[in-house]
């Protein structure tokens, strides 16, 4: 190995681990943003959360629909 090609590929490596400390800090700045947010820092407790807001959303959609059915029903609107 010449002492060009080890230059190359120690630059090339400082590049890689300032890369990685980057990504590292980014990573850390959206898992704050969403302890924050949210109150919580992994992606698991985002998934978990994401899915009982799901589950709220189907059941209040699905309260609404009742509710809808009920007062559509409840009345000849046909005669209004």
């Amino acid at each position: 190995m010449t002492p060009t090609e080890f230059e190359s590929i120690k630059t090339k490596m400082n590049k890689l681990e300032l890369d990685a400390a980057s990504s590292k800090g980014k990573i850390e700045s959206i898992e704050s943003g969403w302890k924050k947010k949210y109150g919580f820092t992994s992606l698991e407790d985002a998934k978990k959360k994401r899915d009982e807001l799901n589950k709220d959303i189907a059941d209040k959609t699905e309260k609404r629909n009742k509710l809808m059915n009920q007062l559509e029903t409840s009345y000849d609107w046909d005669s209004v």
